[in-house]
């Protein structure tokens, strides 16, 4: 998010490029190995809503890559993207989090977090360039 932040306050699109990959980095890991894991254990209704903050993420990267950075959008929507970044982390922390440790033994959790680091790192970075989002 400290990067997010940065690129607002700058308005450098350098800075904003490398958030938008640790991003998509963190959207991938998250939607191969997290998400399934949540709805085996009965939070698919969690899952779903973070995929659908994922969804509205994205739009708003597809949103902010088409336009010009002198554009006078480009600030607003880069705030209302670092809003839904910061709604998905706070529902995350605060509530998808903790109701899954209570249905995963540590174990599994551990488990867990290493699908989800090693779906991070089987991503190339170049291929995270070509991800394209429909704009309807």
């Amino acid at each position: 998010m400290d990067l997010l932040e940065e690129a607002i306050e700058t308005g450098s699109a350098d800075t904003f490029m490398q958030f938008r990959e640790e991003l998509y980095l963190h959207m991938i890991g998250e939607e191969e190995a997290v998400y399934p894991a949540l709805q085996e254990i009965g939070l698919e209704d969690h899952a779903r809503l973070a995929d659908q903050k994922y969804a509205e993420a994205k739009l708003l990267i597809a949103e902010l890559e088409a336009m010009d950075e002198e554009d006078e959008m480009w600030m607003n929507t880069r705030t209302q993207l670092q809003e839904v970044v910061e709604q998905h982390v706070v529902h995350e922390e605060e509530l998808i989090f903790p109701l899954a440790h209570e249905q995963m033994s540590t174990e599994e959790a551990q488990q867990l977090e290493e699908e989800y680091l090693d779906s991070k790192d089987q991503v190339n970075t170049e291929s995270i360039n070509t991800i394209e989002v429909q704009i309807t």
